[in-house]
């Protein structure tokens, strides 16, 4: 091999090796800064008992019924009820997201038919929820910088604050029962933006 050939090979690898340690250092920058925008240092997250719902066909519900579950239902096998609260633990407003991600299963109810309502602790509904409108999982939209995550509802927390909601989920009764039992499992979350 020729000296100017070997000289060239060599620079062509040093300008790969510069160009692959740029991506990477600019997509650890990028990474990092989403993950420091997700942090949940300036808010508290508790839940009634557990953050997630496996949601059975068994039982399908209208949305007058669905909007009315409460947490003695609970004990009557129907499930999709979650009580939580947010707290802001500094002195300025806090933006943040609710969100659902969905843990999927063999036998899985249609995602059409799966019906959700969001309100506070009094029962007013909240974003996009209200007494004539509650939509399906299948309606809500993907978070962009979180794709395994639907979004739920985005609000501002006051500082020194707390909020509480209640979740509700449902199946649809025009859903239709198949010969097998399916299941609709998600779990609910929340995140600083």
């Amino acid at each position: 091999m020729k000296r100017s050939d070997f000289k060239q090979v060599l620079l062509a690898f040093f300008v790969v090796l510069i160009l692959s340690l740029s991506y990477l250092f600019f997509l650890y920058m990028y990474k990092y800064s989403i993950s420091k925008k997700d942090n949940l240092d300036d808010i508290e997250i508790k839940y009634n008992s557990i953050n997630s719902v496996e949601l059975k066909d068994t039982l399908p519900l209208s949305d007058k019924i669905g909007k009315t579950i409460s947490y003695e239902d609970i004990d009557n096998n129907i499930e999709g009820y979650i009580e939580f609260s947010i707290s802001n633990k500094t002195n300025k407003s806090v933006n943040y997201e609710i969100y659902i991600i969905r843990n999927e299963s063999k036998n899985e109810i249609d995602t059409r038919f799966v019906k959700m309502y969001l309100s506070d602790f009094d029962g007013n509904p909240l974003g996009i929820y209200n007494k004539n409108f509650s939509p399906t999982y299948y309606s809500l939209n993907y978070i962009d910088d979180f794709p395994e995550a639907k979004s739920v509802y985005k609000g501002t927390i006051d500082g020194m604050k707390k909020e509480n909601f209640i979740f509700r989920a449902w199946v649809s009764d025009g859903y239709s029962f198949k010969s097998k039992e399916n299941i609709f499992n998600f779990s609910i979350g929340v995140r600083t933006l």
